[in-house]
């Protein structure tokens, strides 16, 4: 999945359509269509798929904002989850309240 970014993100704007559009070509199927059947996390999905879309500043908030929250998932009983960042939770909290 990090080398479907990183390509995406270093192609210039009519070049990226280009690969899009190739990969259809190539596969029969939309690069969108791919990315939805793997089991990736929904950050990493909409991060790509913004990025085929060349929304790059969407694209860096979206990753962002993965990482945000995954820092900030308290751990779940089986060991799961980000361990949480108790100042960067009370910190997103006053903004969104």
């Amino acid at each position: 999945m990090d080398a479907v970014k990183r390509i995406l993100r270093s192609l210039p704007a009519d070049q990226r359509q280009r690969a899009v559009d190739l990969y259809q070509a190539r596969y029969g199927e939309s690069l969108e269509a791919a990315l939805r059947d793997q089991w990736i996390s929904s950050t990493n999905l909409n991060e790509s798929l913004t990025l085929a879309k060349g929304d790059l500043r969407g694209a860096d908030a979206i990753g962002i904002g993965g990482a945000v929250k995954e820092r900030t998932t308290p751990s779940d009983p089986e060991g799961g989850g980000g361990g949480g960042n108790p100042a960067l939770t009370e910190a997103l909290q006053n903004i969104t309240e």
